[in-house]
């Protein structure tokens, strides 16, 4: 994959991750069944581009992870410390920086609604967060669009609400 991470890195663009990379396939309830689990893969590739070196060797590449919500980067970036801890001695590849620099440089995640993600956003990092709206999927916020953009204002506040509802993805996608 070298080779494409190269073009991906030169090119600028951020490479997207969207909820549903990976389904679950059951019988019953297939639907919310995966939507409960969509940011499980988002977990499973935050790991290879940390801890399998992806973003130690392709510095310049961004990444998106959209619709899975925001409340997930806080117990994916804990694990990832907890798992550095435990195992870097078995490491073939060494990391170059602590487990949040690859957050906080390389990372933003969008939501729809989350309000418990907004209530950690300071956390998280305001400006690693994008609401998005995914209109006119079911999982959407249509229908109650204008109350979902009015959490986001009411939990983060107005100018933290701007940079959220667009002014993060504007300058993430250089817009």
């Amino acid at each position: 994959m070298t080779p494409v991470w190269e073009e991906i890195e030169a090119s600028g663009v951020p490479v997207a991750h969207h909820i549903g990379e990976a389904p679950q396939m059951t019988q019953y309830n297939f639907l919310p069944m995966s939507f409960v689990f969509n940011a499980g893969t988002f977990r499973e590739m935050f790991g290879k581009y940390v801890f399998g070196g992806i973003l130690d060797r392709h510095p310049g590449l961004q990444i998106g992870w959209y619709e899975g919500g925001i409340n997930w980067v806080l117990s994916t970036l804990q694990d990832a410390q907890l798992a550095h801890a435990s195992f870097r001695h078995t490491y073939n590849w060494e990391l170059h920086h602590d487990i949040g620099h690859y957050w906080r440089n390389h990372m933003r995640a969008s939501f729809i609604v989350d309000p418990l993600g907004l209530e950690l956003v300071d956390r998280i990092g305001v400006d690693r967060v994008m609401w998005s709206s995914d209109y006119p999927h079911t999982e959407s916020s249509y229908g109650y669009g204008r109350s979902s953009i009015r959490q986001v204002f009411d939990i983060a506040g107005d100018d933290r609400g701007k940079a959220i509802i667009g002014g993060n993805a504007i300058g993430f996608l250089g817009l």
